[in-house]
């Protein structure tokens, strides 16, 4: 398992008409509060597209509370009890920003050359607390990110696997 510290990005706004506009584009550092971000591993000199196989969020469902556990020792994703639900547990996004309010998402993408998992643990907000704004909006989801890391050759067990393949994206 090796942490991934720097990717190729390019950061993108949705303007009201549906069109993208290109913000920036460049080397990020994980830690990092993005813009609509696409994200490029940058792997023996080539760009390649983190393109989400499987997503899921981290909370106590579908996981254990031992397999979040696991992410926090492991990933150092730190873990609150939930605000609604007080017996479950979910990611603590307290150290980000007070608008991430929804649980971190793990993301896995498989590259087909090197036959390599990667594992993404993102999470989502939006840019303003007044937001979601209109429902053509909605429908792209939340506009920032943070990347909380990118591992190559995860760690994880047969269980949580099958876990994160179960949930499509």
């Amino acid at each position: 398992m090796r942490l991934i510290e720097e990717f190729y990005c390019t950061e993108n706004e949705i303007q009201g008409n549906g069109n993208e506009k290109l913000l920036s584009a460049g080397i990020c550092k994980i830690k990092s509060e993005l813009i609509r971000p696409e994200i490029f591993l940058l792997l023996n000199g080539n760009k390649i597209k983190f393109e989400c196989n499987f997503s899921v969020a981290v909370q106590e469902n579908p996981f254990t509370q031992e397999e979040l556990f696991f992410f926090e020792k492991t990933y150092r994703v730190k873990l609150a009890t939930h605000k609604i639900y007080p017996s479950r547990l979910t990611t603590d996004n307290s150290f980000i920003n007070k608008l991430y309010d929804l649980p971190a998402t793990i993301a896995l993408f498989t590259d087909k050359e090197s036959d390599k998992n990667y594992l993404l643990i993102e999470f989502r907000r939006w840019q303003y607390d007044y937001q979601p704004r209109g429902a053509g909006e909605d429908s792209y989801g939340e506009d920032v990110a943070y990347v909380h890391g990118i591992w190559e050759d995860p760690l994880l067990t047969a269980e949580i696997m099958a876990k994160i393949k179960g949930n499509r994206s």
